[in-house]
């Protein structure tokens, strides 16, 4: 994070490999069209580049990124990854 710089990552300190961290999307229902999604995704993508915006989050510690919608999908995908992973190997059960 920017606005700790000189604090290591998990990955650096101790778990090679380890990257785990909280994030807030936008998603919509599958049925809408593709180009309401890209619309969206711009105009969310300009939001959240405005130095305001960016100033917002940065002050509850957090740096807002935009990306394509298939970069959000793979994020998700990736996250339910690693999550039924950890879930193994704690030995937890979900119902």
């Amino acid at each position: 994070m920017s606005s700790l710089p000189g604090v290591p990552t998990v990955d650096e300190a101790a778990l090679p490999g380890y990257s785990y961290a909280t994030w807030y999307g936008v998603s919509v229902p599958a049925v809408v069209p593709k180009a309401i999604v890209a619309q969206l995704n711009g105009a969310l993508g300009r939001i959240v580049q405005m130095p305001e915006v960016k100033d917002a989050f940065q002050k509850q510690g957090m740096e807002a990124q935009a990306g394509t919608p298939e970069q959000f999908a793979a994020l998700i995908a990736r996250e339910i990854e690693q999550t039924v992973k950890l879930q193994q190997i704690a030995g937890i059960k979900t119902e």
